[in-house]
């Protein structure tokens, strides 16, 4: 039960706060948890890694605001939490296997 509610504030804070740049330790330093049992936490509890969850976050928001805005996608990139549109495309293509143009059309 502890775990979970941890956990569960974890998910919370990275859903609040994706859009900021976020590591492992900063987590760890927030929660006053070692990293690495913050990120085995959120395995069991989630079935993805910290990183991984933040990424879903972030491209899920992205889904959202490429189907109900007009943003370009280094503008919606940015604001996800992606500066560099390069890099947006990559993550984006990764985790749903289109890249963000692809997927507005």
């Amino acid at each position: 039960p502890g775990f979970s509610s941890l956990a569960a504030e974890v998910a919370a804070y990275l859903r609040e706060h994706y859009r900021e740049p976020c590591t492992n330790k900063e987590l760890g330093e927030i929660f006053s948890y070692h990293p690495n049992y913050l990120n085995r936490l959120m395995v069991a509890y989630t079935g993805l890694s910290l990183h991984k969850y933040l990424t879903r976050t972030r491209i899920d928001r992205a889904i959202d605001l490429l189907c109900t805005t007009d943003m370009n996608v280094a503008q919606v990139g940015t604001a996800v939490g992606y500066p560099d549109p390069s890099h947006f495309s990559k993550a984006f293509e990764k985790t749903t296997g289109y890249s963000p143009s692809a997927f507005r059309r």
